[in-house]
């Protein structure tokens, strides 16, 4: 590479306009003497220099372009990890996995059913397999099964920016006051393509933040979706069905309900929303619902929804709420808020 590089700027060279510099070199000793000799002398070390360079610069890089680039926890690779019920993958347990799994990992779940309850820190994929690993019978989305008095999966990555993906799974039997999926000072996390079903909370958010819930079935739970201190997630494209409770929303700001089909809920509201503004609530179909939604202390944007309730020919659907002053809680003067343009018929939802 030296000989090469030698030799190039050596024809180069021959190209360059010495006698130009011959000249100048001459009449500068002429008029300045030794000093101006010298003035020339490092101007010609600088042209031979800057061509080193430039034709370094671009053959250099070529070399470095080939290494793998790092992550941003500094990792060169990522790893696939197998995990499969009967044994035929690299883990029998998914916590096992996610413990010897590094940041930016994918972990693949086939079907089977795993009774355990995981804890999530770092960045990862969860990804299930509908289909069975190498040998045995085993069909249908991976089932993680809870250990019945904890959260089934618990997410904390103390809100740094390390995104974790869950998606596939039959998510179901947490503790009695515990959550399907549980989010805690975590953002980035995206739940989606799931079952969650008989838990007490099926998907919880607490002090986390650009969270997306997408494209999941969050059926027979006590309480669908709770969303607390929480701002900037978007809960899109669920079938929220057959809850005793749908979504609540309680001190949280700027998220984004749109596109959810919530139904069927059999106690309370279909959305409840508690001092939590700027949220937007478009576009989702509230149908049979015990009662549909409501509020206390909330300026939120609602557009776009069906109401299967909605009678008359108003424009408009009228939510019901509550203002509640902090220095007189013992008066409640009621309030509306108004969908002003509802939808006529159900909005399509995949």
């Amino acid at each position: 590479m030296k000989s090469v590089l030698l030799s190039f700027v050596t024809v180069v060279a021959d190209f360059i306009p010495w006698k130009t510099f011959k000249y100048c070199y001459y009449i500068g000793i002429y008029k300045t003497g030794v000093k101006k000799m010298k003035e020339m002398l490092v101007i010609r070390c600088l042209v031979i220099g800057t061509l080193i360079l430039f034709i370094g610069a671009s053959i250099i890089p070529t070399g470095l372009s080939q290494q793998q680039e790092k992550n941003s926890y500094g990792l060169l690779s990522k790893t696939t990890w197998i995990v499969d019920d009967e044994g035929d993958g690299d883990f029998t347990s998914i916590q096992a996995a996610i413990d010897n799994a590094s940041a930016d990992d994918t972990i693949d779940v086939y079907s089977g059913t795993y009774t355990e309850s995981l804890f999530i820190n770092k960045s990862i994929e969860l990804k299930g397999k509908d289909i069975e690993y190498n040998t045995g019978t085993d069909t249908g989305k991976p089932v993680i099964y809870g250990i019945g008095n904890d959260n089934v999966i618990s997410i904390y990555t103390n809100n740094q920016d390390a995104p974790v993906k869950i998606s596939g799974f039959v998510i179901t039997h947490s503790g009695k006051v515990h959550a399907g999926v549980y989010m805690e000072y975590s953002k980035s996390v995206v739940i989606s393509y799931n079952v969650i079903t008989q838990n007490h909370h099926g998907v919880e958010l607490y002090y986390s933040e650009t969270n997306q819930i997408q494209e999941n079935m969050i059926v027979d739970n006590e309480y669908a979706i709770l969303i607390e201190f929480s701002s900037y997630c978007t809960v899109s494209l669920n079938h929220i069905e057959n809850n005793s409770h749908g979504i609540q929303m309680s001190v949280s700001n700027s998220n984004t309900i749109t596109q959810n089909e919530i139904r069927d809920t059999q106690v309370e509201y279909g959305i409840l929303l508690i001092r939590s503004y700027v949220n937007q609530i478009t576009f989702n179909n509230f149908i049979d619902n015990d009662k549909q939604a409501t509020f206390l202390n909330c300026l939120n944007y609602w557009h776009d929804n069906y109401w299967s309730t909605k009678i008359g020919i108003l424009p408009m659907y009228t939510i019901f709420g509550i203002f509640q002053a902090n220095i007189f809680p013992a008066l409640k003067v009621p309030w509306p808020q108004f969908d002003l343009r509802p939808a006529a018929t159900p909005n399509a939802i995949p």
